[in-house]
């Protein structure tokens, strides 16, 4: 049998042997013919078409081409070298069934025969389903689906290849008449797929990862005639095929069993679609109704009552349409509009969006000068007093101009954020402001306090805010009058055929192919764009007039099984730009040409060329009127063109951003963390993340303080253990811990774990200055909690440190805890003078070496030592003490401070006021510290707070009020294990109740202040406590009980030296013994 006749009988066309034999067309001249050569021959149109398909997937084949001399090697796709990259790779091997058996027993030539008449077969049905023939082993052949070009679908084209394949082989025979079989093994992983390997007749694309060895290893397994796959295939097939399991089974080189399913046919696809990103521009479609709510909202703001908008939706579920949508509606109605954006890089950056809106609308040029700079912001700003503030946030030195704005970093953020939302309300008393804060759940918490800021000063302003954003974004942000919650669900098949009708450009496509769209993509804006996009620039569809037509049936369509193989696709078809994709998505969604340039090294040419393709095929658009600027469209193209470059090259790439960066004065340490993270330098990540975490510190911005150091922490982990390492986290772990305490206070369960984990570390690797200031945490700590053990093993370890080294700093740290220790224990005269020495030894210097910014030291210093002082009777401190009370009470000496300190002074003085039974001065501290505790979330010292107006009220005459209130105080308390001054409270709280009759609850209070006594061993107010026990007996006619409480107190306060508590004590005796 001659090579044609043998060609054309594999393919169903024996009956034109003859014809082909009598014109002398071999397999060399069969590539040549057209279809003018076959019209001559006679042939008619049918087999005419039949036959060009043929003879082009016999052109793509290189094993055929070389029938002529040696077994065949497929033609290898033009990847150049090095082009390697990470894909999600489905493997195909098919085997032919008795290979050894046939060679035995035919003829060498008859059976050369037989193996290009089966791997024609093969190569056909392979070529039919887009995959590639990377190699043939004689009678084996492995395939590849998704590479070199990525195709929708995949895995269920490679089962429909193996199904394909099995049965044309199945209609080959022998010489002798008998018919062959083969079996199919499927499998589909993760791989790295790309490299060249080998020269000459052995080079071959090489796939490294245990894919290939599975599917090589399932189709040993397989049945003749049968396709066998994976686990991780028959996932992504389930839904267009039926398979049978076959069970566990063991395979050669893998350690435990795997699990394998056999193919019994195909069943109509039903796909689920999930993706992210911002939708594609289309016709709105099916949002007629929430667009009206936003435009309702925006009329109401138009007449004076401030609107805001949440716009809640999975990602791709079409927020950003709705919006653009809303915007081209108020085409022609004069309106201010802001457009701000956030990135899950800047989640713990101060003011992101407001610092990017700014930089875009200044238009500051590279060579423009800082007094440039001020005319452009003068120019800009409605209000002028607030440029020094904006110039300060853009980074632009005011000094020359304005002078020094000598405002501490408190001031500084508090005027930043007020200048920021009442530039807002200036410009809306000139024109309407619709305010868009996109992809507002990555928003860092300076952004979110600034956005409540608006909320409050819109309610009478012209002004929208609209914030489309995912449901993950903390649901409490809405809880504001001016708010209106939408929440977007996904499209009704009408809707979805009206999107696919948009995105065809109104032209019509088959009802088919729109159905098998629309039960692919879920009613998912974002996924029935796409997929129709994709389809359309497939070689499935070929466009007309008025029409798309299909050129394969509907049941073979490469529709994308999930958005990723879809987004792979449009990469793949711009090979020569894919390079600049892959390396801008290192940059992030948003990038720009000079760095671009920078890091690929390309000339100008080249590089926008690169870009005009990508911007071609949607991959990328401009960001603004910029040429320079662009975005990926979608959040997920970026992550695919990011996930598919190999890691080493993914480091490579991102170690050249680190350095553009670092040559152009990078303001943002945190984003050189993430890059010099990814390029493998976690030592130099830790350090940027550890700038970041002190910045924020310095800023008051603790949200984002915590969230750097944490993640400084989880990265430094990953280094060699060493002594440095040790110091280093622990540093790291009490600069979280300092950052943790305004928010969550001492007591918190991460501010405990934090600073304990601070201390180990650093007494571990024997660093003194790290250690004196964990210690010193870990010690407030458990005074906070009310655990006295605790609280004098972490001091005296402090001590012991502090007594063996000399610097003051550590000196200053040692006297200190060890002195507030001793006045707590009611050792008056060690812990008096202890502060003292303390007080001598401090500098402002010792709050930043001990990364306690924003602590009110001094103030706490002052306290201690007035407190001790006022127990201990020296009335010389009787001026000082009035005077600061007064101050805390007013708050004015403290606006300029952190929201944590202003609540300590009037909280811990609130204390002090009890001490000395002023119940109304001791109220006003506590609604101040309560106000400010509430607002800023404090939660430590809102119990506290609330057991002070507790007493009051019930002093005023409230009782069942304030006993509910002081209930739920002490509750609250320990939800957030604050276990200090409980003895103080409830034996303050008992004296309340005696004057107001209330004699069994008294008791009963009382008992609990001897309970918390005995717990706390916060010695310094048991007097008070034995004298308040006293007061209860006597209530109770207990006159003999109550002499001996007295008399207790006066005896403990006489050995400690606590001449108030002693004096208070001797009264109560004596008034007893008078009556």
């Amino acid at each position: 049998m001659s090579d044609i006749r043998a060609w054309l009988k594999a393919r169903g066309f024996e009956r034109l042997a003859d014809v082909f034999e009598q014109n002398e067309i071999d397999l060399e001249a069969l590539r040549e013919l057209t279809d003018d050569d076959l019209k001559e021959m006679g042939l008619p149109l049918g087999p005419r078409v039949k036959l060009r398909k043929a003879i082009q997937a016999l052109a793509d084949t290189a094993a055929e081409a070389e029938a002529e001399s040696t077994l065949p090697e497929p033609e290898r796709q033009s990847v150049p070298h090095g082009d390697a990259e990470r894909r999600q790779l489905t493997v195909m091997f098919v085997d032919m069934v008795g290979s050894t058996r046939l060679s035995a027993e035919l003829d060498p030539e008859d059976m050369r025969q037989l193996l290009l008449d089966y791997q024609g077969a093969v190569s056909d049905a392979v070529s039919k389903y887009g995959g590639h023939i990377a190699r043939y082993f004689g009678d084996g052949v492995l395939c590849y689906f998704g590479w070199p070009r990525a195709h929708e679908k995949s895995a269920e084209e490679s089962v429909r290849a193996g199904l394909a394949a099995a049965d044309a082989v199945a209609r080959l025979q022998t010489a002798a008449n008998e018919a062959l079989a083969a079996r199919v093994g499927i499998a589909t992983g993760l791989v790295v797929v790309g490299d060249i390997v080998g020269e000459g007749s052995a080079e071959e694309e090489a796939v490294v990862g245990e894919t290939p060895n599975l599917a090589a290893r399932l189709q040993a397994l397989a049945e003749p005639g049968q396709v066998v796959v994976s686990e991780t295939t028959r996932r992504l097939v389930q839904d267009a095929f039926d398979v049978t399991s076959l069970g566990g089974v063991e395979l050669k080189g893998f350690g435990a069993e795997v699990e394998a399913f056999a193919v019994t046919e195909e069943k109509a696809p039903s796909v689920q679609f999930e993706s992210g990103g911002s939708g594609h521009l289309t016709e709105l479609v099916g949002r007629e109704h929430e667009l009206a709510m936003i435009q309702d909202r925006w009329e109401r703001a138009m007449a004076g009552e401030g609107q805001a908008v949440l716009l809640l939706g999975e990602a791709g579920i079409g927020k950003s349409r709705i919006v653009r949508a809303f915007c081209d509606s108020l085409q022609g109605v004069k309106h201010y509009r802001v457009r701000q954006r956030w990135t899950p890089f800047h989640t713990d950056t101060p003011l992101y969006g407001s610092v990017q809106h700014m930089l875009g609308i200044a238009n500051f040029r590279p060579d423009d000068s800082d007094e440039d700079k001020l005319d452009k912001l003068e120019a800009l700003l409605f209000d002028r007093k607030h440029v020094p503030i904006y110039a300060e946030l853009l980074g632009v030195d005011a000094s020359k101009r304005y002078g020094d704005h000598g405002l501490t970093s408190e001031q500084l953020r508090h005027e930043t954020l007020h200048a920021l939302a009442d530039e807002t309300v200036s410009i809306a008393r000139r024109r309407p402001v619709c305010m868009i804060l996109e992809d507002a759940h990555w928003m860092d918490a300076s952004s979110f306090e600034l956005a409540r800021l608006t909320f409050e000063k819109l309610r009478n302003e012209r002004i929208l805010v609209l914030l489309p954003a995912r449901p993950e974004i903390d649901p409490s942000f809405a809880n504001h009058p001016a708010f209106t919650r939408i929440s977007l669900n996904r499209l009704g098949t009408r809707e979805v055929h009206r999107i696919i009708h948009s995105v065809a450009g109104g032209k019509a496509l088959p009802p088919a192919l729109v159905d098998d769209i629309t039960s692919k993509t879920d009613g998912v804006p974002l996924f029935v764009e796409e997929v129709t996009k994709s389809v359309l620039e497939s070689e499935h569809v070929t466009e007309t007039e008025d029409a798309y037509e299909l050129t394969v049936p509907v049941d073979s369509l490469q529709v994308p099984a999930t958005l990723q193989d879809s987004l792979m696709a449009r990469l793949d078809r711009q090979p020569s730009a894919k390079e600049v994709a892959q390396v801008a998505a290192c940059l992030g969604r948003e990038f720009d040409t000079e760095a671009l340039r920078a890091i690929t090294g390309f000339g100008e040419g080249v590089l926008t060329g690169a870009l005009e393709q990508l911007r071609e095929v949607d991959v990328i658009s401009r960001r603004g009127a910029s040429a320079q600027n662009y975005r990926f469209r979608h959040a997920l193209l970026c992550d695919a063109a990011y996930q598919s470059l190999l890691k080493a090259k993914r480091r490579q790439i991102h170690g050249r951003i680190v350095e553009f960066l670092e040559s152009h004065g990078s303001r943002e340490p945190e984003i050189v963390a993430q890059h010099a993270y990814q390029a493998g330098l976690v030592d130099k990540a830790v350090e940027k993340l550890r700038e970041a975490a002190s910045r924020d510190l310095t800023q008051s911005a603790h949200s984002e303080a915590v969230a750097h150091a944490e993640k400084a922490v989880r990265w430094l982990r990953e280094l060699p253990d060493s002594p440095e390492r040790a110091v280093r986290e622990a540093r790291l772990q009490n600069l979280a811990a300092y950052a943790l305490i305004p928010n969550e206070g001492y007591s918190s369960t991460r501010t405990a774990n934090a600073f304990d984990e601070a201390v180990r570390l650093a007494l571990k690797a024997g660093d003194s200055t790290a250690s004196v200031s964990t210690l010193t945490g870990q010690a407030l700590v458990k005074m906070t909690q009310g655990d006295r053990p605790g609280l004098v093993s972490s001091t005296e370890k402090l001590w012991r440190i502090s007594r063996e080294d000399g610097d003051d700093f550590i000196r200053f740290y040692g006297a200190m805890m060890k002195g507030y220790t001793h006045i707590l224990g009611l050792e008056l005269d060690e812990g008096r003078r202890l502060v003292a020495e303390a007080k001598s030894l401090y500098v402002d210097e010792h709050e930043r070496r001990g990364q306690r910014a924003g602590y009110p030291m001094w103030d706490s210093l002052r306290w201690w030592e007035q407190m001790g002082a006022w127990i201990a009777g020296d009335v010389s401190y009787g001026e000082e003490i009035s005077e600061c009370l007064e101050l805390a009470r007013l708050g004015e000496h403290d606006t300029d401070r952190a929201a944590f300190v202003r609540s300590w002074c009037p909280t811990f003085y609130s204390l002090l006021a009890l001490a000395q039974e002023d119940l109304d001065l001791a109220a006003a501290l506590a609604e101040r510290a309560l106000a400010l505790a509430t607002e800023h979330d404090i939660r430590s010292y809102e119990g506290w707070s609330s057991s002070v107006l507790a007493i009051h009220e019930a002093a005023r005459g409230n009782v069942e009020g304030a006993l509910e209130r002081f209930i739920a105080a002490g509750a609250r308390a320990a939800e957030v294990r604050f276990g200090w001054g409980m003895p103080t409270f409830r034996a303050e709280f008992a004296k309340t109740l005696l004057r107001r009759g209330r004699v069994e609850e008294a008791r009963e209070v009382s008992r609990q202040a001897m309970e918390a006594l005995a717990q706390t061993k916060e010695l310094w107010w048991e007097p008070e406590v034995l004298r308040v026990q006293g007061d209860v007996c006597l209530a109770e006619g207990n006159r003999e009980g109550a002499a001996a409480e007295y008399r207790k107190a006066v005896e403990v306060a006489k050995r400690h030296g606590a001449s108030a508590w002693e004096r208070r004590a001797q009264a109560s005796l004596a008034a007893l013994q008078a009556s």
